[in-house]
């Protein structure tokens, strides 16, 4: 286990304070202060550091609702599907509607508590254990990491609009990512290059097939699926199957 402490430097302190409870649990954690060096490129180093984790505990606070890292790292993190754990600074803070819907903790006790919880049960779950999840988790995953490709996408040059869709009601099938543009400022092209440095950049490790289906003056289609570990034609295919 390894725990991504997400937080506004504004709340370096409690980020600290966090950190000690975890290690003096035994577990490993990742704190940029610590983990980012002199020269390192911060975004592959956060990127690279929340795919290592298996879980990020996201500090809660003003500064932090105001903090474009913070909503980075948690945008990513629930896109890799990483197990998201809110921390109020504050019982009175109310969470940001992306997180109201997760159950959160205020008390370093209490943390404490769910992760001591955590390794207890983790010693006595097989090393054989297969990990799977639920078809509602698993979708749930590939809508977070759809909703962060839109969310970049809109935040390209030249791109007017993005939206994902889903293809035949099934994740497995894939879905369709609508681009429109402006022609004066980039191309079709250029823009099914930046979706392919986008699967890579926003989602290491998850392997990704795609291609562009349709081509307009102004706008692309393009199809593509996760090959992730839950995509059930990807491994029926691994195996050799029809």
């Amino acid at each position: 286990m390894k725990v991504f402490i997400s937080y506004s430097s504004v709340d370096k302190a409690m980020a600290s304070q966090i950190q000690k409870e975890l290690k003096g649990l035994g577990i490993n954690t990742f704190l940029d202060e610590k983990e980012i060096g002199w020269g390192d490129r911060i975004l592959e180093r956060v990127a690279q550091g929340i795919t290592d984790c298996t879980d990020i505990v996201v500090i809660i606070s003003p500064a932090s609702l105001k903090s474009q890292w913070v909503s980075f790292e948690v945008g990513h993190a629930m896109a890799l599907g990483k197990k998201v754990l809110p921390f109020l600074a504050h019982p009175s803070i109310d969470p940001p509607d992306f997180l109201r819907q997760l159950r959160y903790k205020s008390t370093l006790k209490d943390m404490r508590l769910h992760f001591s919880r955590l390794l207890e049960a983790a010693a006595q779950v097989s090393k054989g254990s297969s990990g799977t999840i639920s078809p509602e988790e698993r979708d749930g995953i590939r809508a977070a990491r759809n909703e962060l490709l839109e969310a970049r996408m809109r935040r390209e040059s030249g791109v007017t609009d993005a939206d994902v869709f889903q293809i035949d009601d099934h994740t497995d099938n894939g879905f369709a990512l609508f681009v429109q543009f402006e022609d004066a400022k980039t191309s079709a092209g250029e823009l099914v290059a930046r979706v392919r440095e986008l699967f890579v950049e926003l989602f290491p490790g998850v392997p990704v097939w795609g291609e562009m289906q349709m081509e307009e003056d102004t706008s692309i289609v393009f199809v593509y699926t996760y090959l992730d570990k839950w995509n059930r034609r990807f491994r029926k295919a691994a195996r050799g199957g029809a």
